[in-house]
């Protein structure tokens, strides 16, 4: 699961750099749309994992997010 977070994390850094740095064209939209779609998938597989671990681990993962 942390490679996953290190993904997500990376792949965002990498968007922001693009979005940022690189002139706008075709290429860097596309670009830019597989990126957000990795980083989608990656963030539906770290949800779909933590609505199988048990109830105190689920309440701790929203603990460090911040939610409760």
């Amino acid at each position: 699961m942390n490679d996953i977070l290190n993904d997500i994390s990376t792949l965002k850094k990498v968007t922001r750099i693009i979005e940022s740095q690189v002139p706008y064209s075709m290429a860097v939209s596309t670009v830019l749309v597989q990126l957000r779609k990795l980083i989608s998938d990656k963030e539906e597989q770290v949800v779909a994992f933590e609505k199988t671990a048990p109830t105190h681990i689920q309440e701790l993962c929203e603990t460090i997010k911040g939610g409760k």
